[in-house]
């Protein structure tokens, strides 16, 4: 009893510490915009503890560029503290008397290591529409190979069902809350099955926090997305302790095209997949379609336009070519610099027959607007998958690639608008997480 009393102990011994860290590191942070503002640059160097040496000749010179871009501090909006890979982070969003700034803050080992800032337009800013008081966040690490991976645990305040849904981001570095533009996919979606009693895990993808992992030419989706994605789930079982049949996997884009490839990666049978617009089509079809898509907005293609997807068919044309992934042995030029292993690794990957091998429960979900991933892939996975008494399949017709509603032809300047995840689209999400035997949308 005295040794568990001592575990006990030593346990809150490390939180308290911890958040004593974490508040520490806003008052650093502060300390040290106070110091800029008043024009003490002097002081800096006892703050901030930066690698390059940096004198009070630069950061007047910092902070003159500032006030007169941005103007004088009025007051500060918000601040939090976060974590980035191995780092941790403090957000601060102060208003000027010019525009509104986030700053950031990061923190090696306790010390301020470094600080950057950038302007925000509020009327753009993504507005979370969910009341706070409905759900819990909380920010943490998890291991992932040999990569310390941050992300956030999303539960409901309250009512809580024992699920959970690890979202997979799309192609490209995304945060943990797939920010594109004005549009915060995963973090309305979870703030949204929150309110159904639904908890969620989001996780900053590995090509944002650790870009030098990519800088060799032998990595493929596993190290891209794969490998994390298990590991989400081996943590969601392990440390927070959810049932593999009570932890789903939620991708959109890519990550729902790899859905099936991840669900069938780990060691047990997890409760379900959920492809949120997920190409059923190889990645370098819908490239040329997207491509053609936007060069033939304003009517028929231009010469130019003509040679550009002329050139991206030849490259793909390799890709079909590839018969190893070794790219030291490949002479050949593959699209949008990826090396030889990534092409020919997804070369090989069937995601409608990985899926259709699964007996675990699927829902297919796709936008009638959206034009990255189209109605082309929603009947293919259809075709393939229909009949199937564990797939479920919906298409919400006026919605986009990011799932905003609108009754016009989606284009890429739609994303920049402040937008949320359409409610009804949770909705069904929702349902069907909790009553999957029950199937209102079949086919």
């Amino acid at each position: 009893m005295k040794t568990l009393k001592n575990i006990i102990l030593l346990g809150f011994l490390i939180v308290n510490i911890s958040l004593q860290a974490q508040n520490t590191n806003i008052e650093t942070a502060r300390e040290f915009t106070e110091i800029l503002e008043t024009g003490k640059y002097e002081q800096v160097s006892n703050i901030m503890h930066s690698d390059k040496k940096l004198d009070d000749k630069y950061w007047a010179g910092v902070w003159n560029k500032f006030v007169n871009s941005h103007g004088n501090i009025i007051e500060e909006i918000d601040a939090k503290n976060d974590y980035f890979g191995k780092y941790d982070m403090v957000y601060r969003t102060v208003k000027t008397d010019k525009t509104q700034i986030l700053f950031t803050y990061i923190f090696t080992n306790n010390r301020l290591t470094g600080f950057y800032y950038k302007p925000q337009d509020a009327s753009k800013q993504h507005q979370a529409i969910y009341a706070q008081e409905s759900f819990k966040e909380t920010v943490l690490r998890f291991n992932s190979g040999n990569f310390i991976m941050s992300a956030a645990l999303l539960e409901p305040a309250e009512i809580k069902d024992s699920i959970i849904v690890v979202f997979v981001h799309g192609s490209g570095s995304s945060d943990r809350d797939e920010a594109v533009g004005g549009s915060k996919v995963f973090l309305d979606l979870a703030q949204g099955l929150a309110n159904y009693g639904i908890s969620s895990f989001r996780f900053d993808k590995r090509s944002l926090v650790y870009p030098e992992a990519f800088n060799n030419r032998t990595f493929t989706v596993y190290d891209e997305s794969i490998e994390d994605a298990v590991s989400a789930v081996n943590y969601c079982h392990k440390i927070l302790k959810y049932k593999y049949e009570d932890i789903l996997i939620a991708g959109h884009s890519q990550g729902g095209m790899l859905a099936p490839r991840i669900a069938d990666s780990v060691k047990h049978d997890i409760g379900g997949i959920i492809i949120l617009s997920g190409n059923a089509r190889p990645l370098h079809t819908l490239i040329v379609d997207q491509s053609q898509y936007l060069m033939k907005r304003n009517g028929k293609l231009s010469k130019s336009n003509k040679q550009r997807l002329k050139s991206l068919k030849e490259l793909n044309a390799n890709i079909d070519k590839l018969q190893t992934g070794d790219s030291k042995l490949n002479e050949l030029p593959l699209p949008f610099g990826l090396p030889a292993s990534y092409w020919y690794d997804l070369k090989n990957y069937d995601q409608c027959k990985t899926a259709a091998n699964l007996n675990i429960p699927i829902f297919i979900v796709q936008g009638g607007r959206d034009y990255q991933v189209t109605l082309e892939d929603y009947k293919l996975w259809n075709k393939t998958l229909k009949g199937k008494p564990n797939v479920y399949f919906c298409l919400f017709n006026k919605l986009n690639h990011v799932y905003a509603a609108g009754n016009v032809k989606s284009y890429p300047e739609e994303y920049q608008q402040a937008t949320n995840v359409d409610n009804l689209l949770i909705e069904y999400i929702a349902d069907w997480i909790k009553n999957k035997e029950i199937n209102p949308f079949k086919n």
